[in-house]
This record gives structure tokens, C-alpha cells and sequence, in this order.
């Protein structure tokens, strides 16, 4: 396993990370922010802020989780609960690791009415987790009418998989 050394990060103390997935490159980022060398925290305004990015040169590709399928919805009163079998993905050990994604909309193809965070093709809008992390959700009071829905599954890699047929 690799880490970050002391020498790499400046030696800083108090900070914050946040990580990112290039779809172009498949390789993983990291973005280290904080103060350096600041062992006291009341005294942040005197300590230099520092900025680091480290790439991941490793060459393992996160594939796309496979689609969702067996869609189904169920309405009662004023409820209608959408469910789905789940996905799977080669770099995610049990399938529970995988999260979903929703779009439902007015139209074919729509996100009127809930939006992914993702483009047709499935590719994210987002490095993080989807908002389902189950197999079903439920939507409420919605008005009379058709309504169109398909789910995304979503890996530990932040990578969404191809929508489910809608």
C-alpha cells in the first residue's frame, strides 16, 4: 500500500483533502490544502497555507458497474415506490458497495422531476456517492400523470455504470 510521507505533504499539520476521478486520464487525484507546520490551531493566521496535488500513475482502470435491472414501481396512495435488482462491478467486492442513481422526468429521457447528476451516457457530474443506498426508493405526492425513470449504479470509485432501460 502506498502513503503520503511527511517529506511529501510539507509537513502540514492542519488541513483538508478532497478526491477527484479523471474520466480521460482513469487516474486518481488527490488535492492536500491546510496550514503548514502549525501545531497550534488559535494560530492559523501566521502559519503559510500550503496546496498539493498528487496523481495516481498506477495503470488499474475503474470499469463501469453493469446496469440495474428488473425495474419496477408500485404505487399506494399517495406513494410510489421504484425498485430494482442490483448491479455488479468487477473492482467492487459485494454488490451492497455499490450505490444508485436516479432520473425520473415527464419525458422520455426527462429529469424533471429528480435529477442523476449525470449525463445520458452515465458519466458523473459528481465524484461521490449517489443518493440511493439501497434497491428501491420512494417518491411522494406526486401529481396524476406518466412518468418516466431509470436508476445508475454507482461504484466505490465514484464511476457511474449506463442507465438502467427506462
Amino acid at each position: 500500500m502506498n502513503t503520503l510521507t511527511d517529506t511529501e505533504t510539507n509537513g502540514m499539520a492542519i488541513g483538508s483533502w478532497e478526491t477527484g476521478i479523471t474520466s480521460v486520464t482513469i487516474s486518481g487525484i488527490i488535492v492536500l490544502t491546510g496550514s503548514q507546520n502549525c501545531s497550534d490551531i488559535s494560530n492559523l493566521t501566521n502559519s503559510p497555507q500550503i496546496s498539493k496535488i498528487f496523481k495516481n500513475n498506477l495503470n488499474n482502470p475503474n470499469t463501469a458497474p453493469t446496469a440495474p435491472t428488473n425495474l419496477s414501481s408500485q404505487v399506494s396512495y399517495t406513494t410510489v415506490t421504484l425498485s430494482w435488482s442490483a448491479a455488479s462491478d468487477a473492482e467492487t467486492i459485494s454488490s451492497t458497495g455499490l450505490n444508485y442513481n436516479l432520473r425520473v422526468g415527464t419525458t422520455p429521457g426527462g429529469c424533471e422531476i429528480v435529477s442523476p447528476m449525470s449525463f445520458a451516457s452515465g458519466k458523473r457530474l459528481l465524484s461521490e456517492r449517489g443518493d440511493i443506498q439501497g434497491l428501491f426508493y420512494n417518491l411522494r405526492y406526486l401529481s396524476q400523470a406518466t412518468y418516466y425513470w431509470t436508476v445508475q449504479a454507482i461504484d466505490t470509485g465514484f464511476k457511474g455504470g449506463a442507465f438502467a432501460v427506462e
